[in-house]
């Protein structure tokens, strides 16, 4: 069994990382000493296995880093709108107490062109 580390065509043909039988030792020699195949050992296809992995690994890897960094961004961008939203409300509530106590003076501080309602009632007030 042979592992092949680049792929070929011709009488034999294989892909990379294939795992081969060639029974004809002549071909096979010829295609190890060009560096098309080695032979397959069980450490050699592990070790594959474990770069395959490895790359496998690294892309997952790599993406889940993207979107941590996109999420971050976000969570930044999420903070300054609550932060600019606070700091609205409180000057909209700052506006709206200082319009009350305004609104509240003025309704406490008697017209000066309305006559005083008690005097109206009363008997002993005389019209003038």
């Amino acid at each position: 069994m042979y592992l092949v580390n680049k792929g070929f065509s011709g009488i034999i043909s294989a892909h990379k990382g294939q795992v081969i039988e060639i029974k004809d030792k002549k071909i096979a020699e010829d295609l190890m000493n060009a560096g098309y195949i080695q032979v397959n050992s069980e450490k050699i296809q592990n070790l594959n296995e474990a770069k395959k992995q490895i790359e496998t690994l690294t892309k997952e890897s790599d993406v889940l880093k993207n979107q941590k960094d996109e999420l971050v961004k976000e969570i930044d961008l999420l903070k300054e709108q609550l932060s600019n939203i606070d700091l609205a409300n409180k000057e909209v509530k700052e506006t709206s107490e200082s319009t009350n106590l305004d609104s509240t003076n003025e309704n406490l501080e008697p017209d000066k062109n309305d006559k005083d309602d008690s005097q109206e009632n009363d008997p002993s007030v005389s019209a003038e």
